[in-house]
């Protein structure tokens, strides 16, 4: 079983969906998932996880600040995991 991070900034709620939707599938190919926003994904970090997936909104064509920190926060973790992106 893959200890998997799903991360997500949203805005109005379609990147939640999204997010959720994605977190049901892996869950359902045997992954253990933690679903979390952004915003809590930047505090606990991807120390732990086997693989991340960073979703966003985009907005006037910029990605989601929270999910942009989480990103930048993380970067060096990250550089060392398989990491999905999804806007």
């Amino acid at each position: 079983m893959t200890r998997t991070l799903v991360a997500y900034g949203s805005k109005h709620g379609s990147t939640t969906e999204v997010a959720t939707a994605i977190a049901a599938s892996l869950r359902a190919a045997g992954h253990d998932v933690d679903l979390l926003s952004a915003e809590a994904a930047v505090v606990a970090g991807p120390a732990g996880y086997e693989c991340v997936v960073l979703g966003g909104s985009l907005y006037m064509g910029r990605w989601h600040p929270r999910a942009r920190r989480f990103l930048e926060r993380h970067h060096d973790a990250l550089h060392a995991l398989p990491v999905g992106v999804f806007a």
